[in-house]
């Protein structure tokens, strides 16, 4: 019986000792089972994130890709706008020469025809084909843009310009063309409005004497707004004067540093220009300064006549 017993006690603990092994193996292959889940997890978080970073990559290379083409954009709207730039301020010169010349040419010729008509002053000229044998030999007095005056037996005798032959006006550099830009501007002086103003002034003692304080008290408006609308001439020409002075200034400041004499003789020639530009406005306003002093004269004239 013992000897049955120390046979059968190595068998149960063999035993034991297999189930103990199975037991723990089962619990090694799940264990190992979860951490081959939480690896499975693990890579598919991974592959979810390079997808990802992925994306975000190609979407970075597209912006630099952008950006790339973007400054290569700007670089040339840069070449293009200085090309632009240049190209505008060559117009600007040329336009600015094609004034220059326009005025120069009116100033030659306004020149030019004072000269021919200042020496043609005292000869004779033949009138009788449009005025008749007593106007053969006629010596000249004066001439206008309208007229001419000659002189006669009889006196000083004046001829209008649709009475002077194609070749006497193109002698003295007359035509209709002058003739109307000076009749323009003799309908434009002060004087047509002073002669209108001393025959309204004349008519105030015909009227009655309500009317005449309401006519002079329109007037005196009419007076005060002119001479405002004449003061505020005079300031915006101020303001041009000091442009073209300081045009002059700039032009003569490029002349002086510029060694190429053919670029520094068109600077001085520009610098002049400005300059008389600039005295022409000022002498305008000088006339104007004497129109205002008139105007406020008569302003206080007509105010006394309001207040009788």
């Amino acid at each position: 019986m013992r000897i049955w017993n120390l046979f059968a006690l190595p068998v149960v603990a063999s035993t034991a000792l297999v189930g103990c092994f199975e037991l723990d193996g089962e619990a090694k292959i799940e264990n190992l089972d979860k951490k081959l889940d939480g690896q499975s997890y693990d890579l598919r978080h991974k592959k979810k994130y390079l997808a990802e970073e992925q994306v975000k990559f190609a979407k970075h290379e597209k912006a630099r890709e952008d950006i790339k083409l973007a400054v290569k954009i700007k670089e040339s709207l840069d070449e293009k706008t200085i090309i632009f730039e240049e190209a505008k301020l060559r117009n600007e010169e040329l336009g600015e020469s094609i004034d220059l010349i326009g005025e120069e040419f009116e100033k030659y010729q306004a020149r030019y025809r004072a000269i021919l008509r200042k020496d043609a002053i005292g000869e004779s000229i033949d009138l009788s084909a449009t005025k008749g044998d007593e106007y053969k030999d006629v010596r000249i007095l004066s001439i206008s843009p309208l007229r001419i005056r000659v002189y006669m037996p009889s006196g000083p005798q004046e001829i209008p310009l649709k009475e002077l032959t194609p070749e006497i006006l193109a002698k003295l550099q007359m035509s209709e063309e002058e003739a109307n830009k000076f009749t323009e501007k003799l309908q434009s002086n002060t004087a047509l409005r002073a002669e209108k103003y001393k025959k309204w002034k004349e008519g105030l003692a015909e009227r009655k004497e309500e009317g005449r304080k309401t006519a002079i008290l329109q007037k005196i408006k009419d007076m005060q707004a002119e001479i405002f609308e004449r003061e505020d001439v005079i300031r915006i020409k101020i303001g041009e004067i000091k442009g073209w002075k300081s045009k002059a200034s700039q032009w003569e400041a490029n002349a002086f540093k510029e060694n190429d004499q053919t670029r520094r003789k068109k600077a001085i020639r520009y610098s002049i220009v400005y300059r008389d530009k600039a005295q022409e406005l000022a002498d305008e306003n000088s006339d104007s300064y004497i129109v205002l002093s008139r105007l406020n004269n008569e302003l206080e004239d007509l105010k006394r006549l309001g207040i009788r």
